[in-house]
C-alpha cells in the first residue's frame, strides 16, 4: 500500500507547468521518459524475479523510487530543470519495472501458501478498494501539502516509501516458486507468450487490458491541469481524484461477480462504460463533466480483480513475474504511443475534442477485437 500512497500523483504535472514553467510539450517528454526507462527495463525484471527471488527485486525498485521525487524537487534548484526531471523519470521508471510483475506474484503465492487461493477475485477486489482509498487520501494530502510548498509533496513520497521498504524487509521469506528454471535458462520465461498465442481468452484479455489501461493512463497524466483550469485549487484537484479512486474501489470489490461472462461481453460492457462517460463530457456542467471522466477513471479498477484472477489462475509460477510484466510491458509500449497523441489533440483541438477521439478510437478498437475473436470460435 505504500507504493500506492502517491503524494506526487496530480502534482507532478502542476509542478512541471506552474513552478518550473516547462511547455505542455516538455511535460509529456517527461512523461514519455518514465514509460520508455520503464519499457526497457520491464521484462528483464519480470525474468529475474522468477530466476532469482522476488522480495529482493520488490525492495531494490522501492530503493530506486525513494530517490526519484528527491532528485525532481531539486530541478527547481538548477539552470537546465528539464534534465533533472528527465534523470528523475528515468529513475522512477526503472523503480516501476522492478515492482510490477513481481508484487503482483509474490501476493498470488503468498495467498496460496496461507490456502486462502479460492478467494483470491474476491481479495484482489478488497485489496483495490483499500489501495484506491490509500492512492485517494494521499493524492488529498499531496494536492493540499502543494498549496502549503511544492516540496512537501515529494518528501512526503520518499518517506512513505522508506517505511514501505522496512515493512516488505520485515515480512517472513517468500513461497518457494513452484518449478523454478535453471538460472541458467535466463530467457525460458519468455516462452509464456508463445503459450498465449494458443488461448483466445488469456490473449483477449490480455490485449484488452493493456490497451484500456494505457488510454485511461495517458488521459489522466493531463487531466489535473484541466481540472486546474476549470477552476479548481491543487487541494480540490486532489479531493476529485481521491473520490475517482474511491468508487473504483467500490467497483473493484464486486467485479468479481462477473468472473464467470465471457471476455466479449465484458468488453461489450467497457464499450456502454466509455460512451456513457463520453456523453456527460460532451455538456458544459463541471460537475457532471466530472462524473464522465470518474466513469473512465473506474474502468481499470473494475478489469483488475477479473484479470489479475483470470491470468494468475492461468500462468505457470515459474512463469508468472515475467508474465505479469508482460502485461506492464504492453500497456507501456501503447502508453508511449498514446501519450504524445493525447498531448497533441489538447493543444490543438481541446480537452473535448481529445476526449471524444480517444473514445471513439478505444471503442472501434474492443469492436474490432470482438469481431476477431468471435470468427476464431469454432463453428458447431
Amino acid at each position: 500500500m505504500g507504493v500506492k500512497a502517491r503524494f506526487t500523483r496530480i502534482i507532478n504535472i502542476l509542478f512541471c507547468l506552474q513552478i518550473l514553467h516547462l511547455t505542455l510539450f516538455q511535460f509529456a517528454l517527461f512523461q514519455s521518459t518514465f514509460l520508455v526507462a520503464q519499457l526497457i527495463m520491464e521484462l528483464p525484471a519480470g525474468i529475474i524475479s522468477d530466476l532469482v527471488a522476488r522480495r529482493k527485486i520488490i525492495v531494490s525498485g522501492l530503493m530506486i523510487l525513494s530517490i526519484s521525487p528527491l532528485i525532481m524537487v531539486s530541478a527547481v534548484l538548477l539552470a537546465h530543470p528539464l534534465l533533472i526531471i528527465l534523470l528523475s523519470a528515468t529513475l522512477e521508471g526503472l523503480g516501476n519495472a522492478l515492482l510490477s510483475g513481481s508484487d503482483t506474484a509474490y501476493f498470488f503465492e503468498a495467498l496460496r501458501t496461507d490456502h486462502d487461493l479460492e478467494f483470491y477475485d474476491r481479495i484482489r477486489g478488497q485489496v483495490q478498494l483499500v489501495t484506491a482509498l490509500v492512492t485517494g487520501i494521499a493524492t488529498f494530502v499531496g494536492g493540499f501539502l502543494f498549496n502549503v510548498n511544492f516540496i512537501l509533496p515529494y518528501i512526503a513520497q520518499t518517506g512513505c516509501l522508506l517505511l514501505t521498504i522496512l515493512l516488505i524487509s520485515s515480512l517472513p521469506v517468500e513461497p518457494k516458486v513452484r518449478g523454478k528454471q535453471n538460472k541458467t535458462d535466463f530467457w525460458q520465461p519468455l516462452l509464456v507468450f508463445r503459450s498465449m498465442f494458443t488461448n483466445k481468452t488469456i490473449l483477449a484479455t490480455f490485449l484488452l487490458t493493456g490497451m484500456i489501461t494505457a488510454v485511461v493512463n495517458a488521459i489522466f497524466s493531463f487531466m489535473p491541469q484541466t481540472v486546474a483550469k476549470i477552476g479548481y485549487s491543487a487541494t480540490a484537484n486532489g479531493l476529485i481524484f481521491m473520490l475517482f479512486s474511491f468508487v473504483g474501489g467500490l467497483v473493484a470489490t464486486q467485479s468479481y461477480r462477473l468472473l464467470n461472462w465471457k471476455i466479449t461481453r465484458i468488453m461489450e460492457l467497457i464499450i456502454v462504460m466509455i460512451g456513457i462517460g463520453f456523453g456527460l463530457q460532451l455538456q458544459s456542467l463541471p460537475y457532471l463533466f466530472l462524473c464522465g471522466l470518474g466513469i473512465l477513471y473506474v474502468t481499470v479498477d473494475f478489469l483488475d480483480p477479473l484479470v489479475m484472477t483470470i491470468l494468475n489462475n492461468w500462468v505457470r509460477d515459474c512463469e508468472r513475474a515475467t508474465f505479469l510484466s508482460g502485461l506492464t510491458f504492453l500497456t507501456t509500449i501503447l502508453t508511449v504511443f498514446v501519450n504524445p497523441l493525447v498531448s497533441v489533440l489538447m493543444t490543438k483541438l481541446g480537452v473535448i475534442a481529445m476526449l471524444g477521439i480517444m473514445a471513439g478510437f478505444t471503442s472501434l478498437a474492443i469492436i474490432t477485437m470482438i469481431i476477431i475473436f468471435k470468427l476464431a470460435q469454432p463453428k458447431k
